[in-house]
């Protein structure tokens, strides 16, 4: 026995059963006519005086090369072996029934050959449980799929439009009482699949608007029509399957009719009823002039939400030639739900839309309704799910913002103790608790400490066995973190709360030696007891030090912090405190002209919520080595196109005059050059934190100032200075900026060109705008220049399709770093 074998053949029927299993297919009905002759359950019917011939096998008449579609028997209609001068027939032939109500799609697909003649057609028709509907026809020289029987064309179509437990299907040859050629067909296969529920299911076969559809006009004098077009110019057939169909035709009401817009509205279905919807509908789409369009919208019973537009022919150009669009229409989830397709000429002698067999179909789940809330247990693997289509329902909570995508979840408590609700989420979300059930839920508990989605919920609640909890998850829309994603919530009992430092509260601040050594800690599981720094409104997670000022020279608090941290010094008491300094940068804060005696509080807090870690904090005096260029009269020389001159004004005095453009100027470093002959220069410093650059003619103790600029990042290109005497000296100062964090100091290469170079590169521009495509939407431009190097879009893009209201944000980040955005 060879085990090797039989273990490969094991898995191959394994895994050729799990993917019939994936597939979910069953064949409702198939026939390949191998057997060379018409099964026996399959009915012939001929209407007219004529004999048709046909048969099931191989081709013999002599005008044929005897191949057939796939090499073996096919069903064979012969009208030219019939012979000339032979009354005109209609032969039919028909499938024995099967039912096809078990399933939301019900694909037919066979191969047919057609070789036309005169008006002779080949027609598919399928039983609706009352009578046979025409589904596809063959009837001209455009329809002919070539000469031999083994030039043919797969027909694949939708029928769960007419699905019923008696369906079957009926092909239909008529000569129209021509000497005509022939047709055949081969390998028919039915095939039922899917679990949806079909909730709109509309052929306009009836000619008419259909009972719930509504047309409206929105501009012009014509709408939309159902039934067959007149237009000679549709010189391949006048309907898309060879039924009714629902079109407007701009090409047939002319050049001078008015500008139109229509909207043809389905009926109301309730989009709450499933997880997930689809759209699939038959479309030609035939353009002529700029602003010609068609758009799908959905329609929430107050506001139109764009879902695509059509702006480039598709399928036709021949309404006989449509293509199957599906679209999912989840994301636009409602209680009322109307797909619109609305149709504008562009005010303009426009071609034609048509629109047939539409179905939106529903399937799935989903627990964004408090009545279908999925159940916790206690202790159990978390429950995954997402509310990436999900509505948000029931009252706002008490402690968030903008909510979405609500997810609700029901518990009935089996322990008296402390429970420990994890989310895991990949949104950032909100927890609410609620007692009482649907009807009259109570929110007793609103949990938000990941307020920007980083890292998820982990909230810890006392809880009453024997009670029955709804707790609810919802996506927050605010500036940081996405408001939908995936989720894998549980629900533990825990024996305690998680622990909280000592110092978590301004009253039991840890003291501080100046000069010791640094005491270590940690902010994890801190709460937020206030106030907020000044400059940072999104501070968490704050913990406390207090320490005696002895001295009135400058300090420096460092606190080691492996997270991204605030330090923020206040002076009085608790309860009572006054903002001294900040530094929202964190790692270390710089004071002086401290009141000696005088107790001071230092907070440091995670600049977001969750952002906690370890410090160690420490207080001492601060020293350094000044830079060599420190004070005016000892500059360091840049030469004119010389490259650039590294410095940095860590540790710098102050030394020289106020800089006009800058009150608060502090640690400057200077420069010096002469003035080429044409008097002008330009400067890039490389700096890349906030400083001013001051030039200066004359000495040290004689300063005029004949330019200054605030804060020329390096980004910002390189800034012209006109006006300068010829070879004559001039000193540059480079001095610290206040910002919103204080003052920074860092490194400098500054580089100063002839005011005629052109070996400065442009400064990295974006620019956007929106290009209207007609009500509803618009196409984003999105134009680059600049900067140095290649180019990296995040966010938007250019050609990304914006529907109305719908906001963008285009960042562009160039080789060198730099970065431009724009949102709108």
């Amino acid at each position: 026995m060879n085990i090797p074998h039989l273990k490969y053949h094991l898995v191959f029927v394994l895994s050729f059963l799990l993917a019939l299993t994936h597939q979910a297919q069953t064949i409702l009905y198939a026939e390949d006519f191998n057997g060379c002759e018409l099964p026996s359950d399959w009915t012939v019917n001929v209407v007219g005086g004529g004999t048709p011939v046909w048969n099931v096998g191989m081709p013999d008449n002599t005008n044929s090369d005897g191949t057939t579609i796939d090499g073996t028997c096919m069903l064979i209609i012969d009208d030219d072996a019939a012979g000339d001068g032979t009354e005109g027939y209609k032969v039919q032939f028909t499938t024995p029934t099967f039912d096809a109500t078990q399933f939301s799609t019900i694909e037919l697909s066979m191969d047919v050959h057609f070789r036309n003649y005169e008006t002779s057609s080949l027609k598919i028709f399928v039983f609706d449980g009352n009578e046979f509907q025409e589904i596809k026809k063959y009837d001209s020289y455009e329809d002919a799929t070539g000469q031999q029987f083994s030039e043919f064309e797969t027909y694949v179509t939708d029928l769960s439009f007419y699905a019923n437990q008696n369906m079957s299907i009926m092909i239909q040859y008529d000569d129209a009482d021509y000497f005509a050629w022939w047709a055949g067909v081969d390998n028919i296969e039915v095939v039922g699949t899917g679990t949806a529920t079909n909730v709109v299911l509309e052929t306009f076969n009836d000619c008419v608007l259909p009972l719930g559809w509504t047309a409206e006009i929105v501009q012009g004098d014509d709408a939309w029509q159902f039934g067959y077009v007149t237009n000679p110019n549709a010189w391949d057939g006048n309907s898309m399957n060879g039924n009714c169909f629902a079109f407007f035709d701009d090409d047939v009401i002319g050049d001078s009719a008015a500008y139109s817009v229509v909207r043809l509205f389905s009926p109301v279905f309730d989009g709450t009823a499933f997880a997930t919807f689809t759209l699939d509908y038959d479309l030609v789409f035939r353009r002529a002039v700029e602003g010609e369009n068609l758009t799908i919208y959905v329609f929430d019973g107050q506001e139109f939400h764009f879902v695509k537009t059509y702006t480039e022919d598709t399928g036709g150009p021949q309404f006989t030639a449509p293509v199957d669009e599906v679209i999912d229409l989840s994301a636009y989830r409602s209680e009322n739900m109307q797909i619109v397709f609305q149709y504008e000429d562009g005010d303009g002698y426009g071609w034609w839309v048509g629109i047939d067999n539409v179905k939106v179909s529903g399937e799935g789940l989903i627990n964004d309704l408090c009545e279908n809330a999925f159940a916790l247990q206690t202790g159990v693997t978390c429950l995954e799910g997402n509310n990436l289509t999900a509505l948000f329902t029931g009252d706002e909570p008490s402690c968030g913002g903008k909510n979405v995508g609500s997810l609700w979840y029901t518990y009935q408590a089996d322990f008296t103790g402390i429970a420990k609700i994890e989310t895991r989420a990949t949104f950032n979300e909100l927890i609410t608790i609620y007692e009482g059930g649907c009807a009259a839920a109570t929110e007793l508990h609103c949990y938000n400490r990941d307020e920007h989605g980083f890292t998820g919920e982990i909230f810890y609640v006392n809880i009453t066995s024997g009670n029955e909890y709804l707790i609810r998850v919802s996506g927050l829309d605010e500036v940081f973190g996405v408001p939908r994603g995936s989720l894998c919530i549980d629900l533990q009992e825990v024996a305690n709360f998680p622990n909280t430092p000592t110092n978590d509260d301004c009253v039991n601040a840890v003291p501080l030696t100046v000069g010791g050594a640094c005491v270590d800690g940690n902010n994890y599981n801190a709460n937020f007891s206030g106030p907020e720094p000044s400059r940072n409104n999104r501070s968490r997670a704050d913990i406390w030090y207090s320490f005696l000022a002895t001295t009135t020279d400058e300090l420096l608090i460092e606190s080691n912090a492996d997270f991204a941290d605030v330090i923020t010094l206040f002076s009085g008491a608790c309860g009572n405190l006054t903002e001294v300094a900040i530094n929202d940068h964190g790692q270390e804060l710089k004071v002086e002209g401290l009141t000696m005696g005088e107790i001071y509080f230092i907070q440091i807090s995670g600049y977001f919520a969750t952002v906690e870690g370890n410090i160690c904090v420490a207080i001492n005096a601060n020293s350094g080595t000044p830079p060599a260029n420190d004070d005016c009269a000892n500059p360091i020389l840049v030469n004119v196109d010389g490259g650039c001159v590294a410095a940095n004004n860590a540790f710098a005095s102050l030394d020289g005059p106020t800089p006009s453009c800058e009150i608060y100027p502090q640690s400057d470093i200077w420069y010096q050059f002469t003035a080429p002959a044409n008097g002008s220069v330009k400067f890039n410093t490389g700096g890349g934190f906030p400083h001013t650059i001051s030039v200066y003619h004359g000495g040290c103790n004689d300063l005029e100032e004949v330019f200054c600029a605030h804060n020329p990042l390096a980004c910002d290109g390189f800034v012209l200075v006109n006006n300068l005497l010829p070879n004559e000296t001039y000193l540059v100062q480079i001095s610290s900026s206040q910002s919103t964090f204080g003052y920074t100091q860092g490194d400098l290469c500054l580089e100063i060109l002839n005011g005629n170079s052109t070996a400065d590169t442009p400064p990295l521009s974006l620019s956007v705008d929106v290009n209207c495509l007609g009500l509803g939407s618009g196409e984003l431009n999105v134009f680059i220049a600049g900067g140095t190097g290649n180019y990296t879009v995040q966010g938007n893009a250019g050609g990304d399709t914006l529907a109305t209201g719908e906001t963008y944000l285009v960042i562009v980040t160039d080789d060198a770093g730099c970065e431009r955005s724009v949102t709108g």
